[in-house]
């Protein structure tokens, strides 16, 4: 899939490298350094998306930008913050779909557009009843339930609402809901240790796929599956 990405940089983060990939693997990029370039250009053109970098502090300024960015397009609106905001429940609210903090590969930004797309369709209820879904690089061991074979893979990255997992094999059915293993690293003890397992059941489905594995979201998970994998991904973020 090709996608047409208007990208409003507002933050001194270099994103040669990332447009370099996004455009050699037939991606177009749009590069705006202002907001009022990005008006005029949606007056005229519907990107697929809207990246928008920018600081996460005091982003009052671009809170009003974003709701006009909504108003002014349907397109899915991802806001890329450098640091931790107040709230992040406030870009949600202005309209924006993914929220997220810290640098951003290729990789991470085709799975991000990708799982933005997605949403997209679903966009009223996520706006209603915003959630806060954090993304990380993991590589935990999944076990796929399908016609009585259990295939087993391992998350590229992993959020609240879904995960990009490693897989050989393209016999999986996509949209159709399967039953998913992910056994994560146990919590860390109060010594520091960090032994056993931790298993999570869920039900996913495979929204797409590429070269080397599938991107599912979730469908069904338990409040306690729920609370196990928000405490790992957080513990996760906060590493040193």
């Amino acid at each position: 899939m090709s996608y047409q990405i208007t990208m409003i940089q507002k933050v001194e983060t270099p994103h040669d490298l990332l447009v370099e990939n996004l455009e050699s693997n037939g991606h177009h990029v749009e590069i705006l350094t202002e907001e009022s370039e990005a008006t005029r250009s949606l007056a005229t053109k519907t990107p697929s998306a809207i990246l928008y970098s920018i600081q996460g502090r005091g982003a009052r300024r671009e809170l009003a930008w974003i709701k006009c960015f909504r108003q002014s397009t349907k397109c899915p609106i991802i806001v890329a913050l450098k640091d931790q905001p107040e709230s992040m429940k406030d870009f949600y609210g202005a309209g924006a779909e993914i929220v997220f903090v810290g640098p951003i590969s290729y990789h991470l930004l085709e799975d991000i557009l990708e799982e933005a797309l997605l949403l997209h369709g679903d966009y009223l209820v996520r706006h209603l009843r915003p959630a806060i879904s954090h993304r990380v690089s993991t590589d935990v061991p999944v076990e796929i339930q399908h016609s009585n074979l259990t295939p087993v893979g391992k998350t590229r990255n992993l959020s609240q609402t879904g995960m990009f997992v490693e897989h050989s094999k393209d016999n999986l059915p996509e949209a159709q809901e399967l039953k998913f293993s992910l056994f994560l690293p146990e919590e860390r003890r109060n010594e520091g240790s960090r032994d056993g397992i931790c298993l999570i059941e869920a039900k996913a489905k495979i929204r797409h796929k590429k070269s080397g594995g599938f991107g599912a979201e979730f469908t069904d998970l338990s409040d306690q599956a729920e609370e196990k994998l928000a405490r790992f991904i957080n513990t996760y973020r906060t590493q040193p």
